[in-house]
């Protein structure tokens, strides 16, 4: 009995491996308005702010591989609360290969934030990003 299903013979050299655009919609965060489209370095701070404050393992629309974790810091000591975020901060970002280096870390802290300012690389250029985290 001859094989039924067509066999077709595919040379792995007739393919082009090409990188895909990063445009995606404009968010302009705060107006709570989404307008146009937006791509390059603009585009790629868009994702960090997006990933970083994406609550992970929360929402159902994201897989548990996205978002940072920062509810089970709620209760703990400043100093703890700082190592974790210089830790999983970058651990969150390089999933995106447009990112390239996270570092320069600086934390100022209140009675209850943690407010964290930090550096980061990308394949389009470098910006300053920054986040708030309620620790108490």
């Amino acid at each position: 009995m001859s094989n039924l299903l067509p066999t077709p013979e595919i040379d792995i050299n007739d393919f082009e491996v090409v990188d895909e655009p990063s445009k995606t919609y404009r968010m302009l965060i705060h107006q709570n308005r989404v307008v146009g489209f937006t791509d390059g370095r603009e585009a790629v701070e868009q994702m960090v702010y997006k990933r970083l404050l994406t609550e992970k393992y929360i929402y159902a629309i994201y897989d548990w591989d996205w978002g940072l974790q920062t509810n089970d810091l709620y209760g703990r000591q400043v100093d703890y609360v700082a190592s974790e975020l210089k830790r999983r901060i970058p651990d969150e970002l390089y999933k995106d290969e447009r990112i390239t280096n996270v570092y320069n870390f600086k934390f100022e802290n209140t009675k209850t934030n943690v407010h964290v300012t930090f550096n980061v690389d990308s394949i389009y250029g470098e910006f300053e990003a920054q986040l708030d985290v309620i620790y108490a």
